[in-house]
């Protein structure tokens, strides 16, 4: 982790420039800004007290629009969840390709769990195995379709290693 320079003097210990953030690729740190911010905003949604959700309805039409159009498509699952999770995860894998796939699932999963277990604290909402399960689901999705792309392309693959 650290790296004597012989001709700086008094040998201090410099940490190696691989180690030091700043040293990433401009690239590879805005995907991980982007995976950050996607795993914040989905937190931030999971916790969201209910009048918060109502306020958002009512005043972005839009929001309204799709969280009722994916409820109509789907109403047996949460598609929000699912595709909350499918992107996050798929950010994920594509961000660390040396993890493997069940880290991905485990940390995901408890992810999944503590967040819908903290909607028991925010004023009107509740918490269901069920919203749990989809976004397993949505994790299962990301992870496969990144496989999928990886394996279309597999030049991809080969440019990011």
């Amino acid at each position: 982790m650290f790296h004597r320079f012989p001709n700086d003097g008094g040998g201090s210990v410099l940490p190696r420039a691989s180690s030091t953030p700043s040293m990433m690729p401009p690239r590879r740190r805005v995907d991980w800004a982007i995976l950050s911010l996607s795993i914040i905003a989905v937190f931030f949604g999971t916790v969201m007290p209910q009048a918060a959700v109502a306020w958002l309805r009512v005043h972005v039409p839009f929001f309204a629009l799709i969280w009722d159009s994916l409820d109509a498509l789907l109403p047996w699952f949460n598609p929000l969840h699912i595709i909350l999770y499918a992107w996050v995860a798929a950010l994920w894998r594509a961000l660390t390709p040396r993890w493997s796939r069940w880290w991905i699932v485990l940390l995901g999963g408890a992810f999944a769990a503590i967040s819908e277990s903290l909607q028991l604290l925010a004023p009107g909402r509740t918490a269901r195995i069920s919203d749990v399960l989809n976004d397993l689901i949505g994790i299962a999705i990301g992870l496969i379709l990144v496989a999928l792309i990886r394996r279309a392309w597999p030049t991809h693959r080969a440019a990011r290693n």
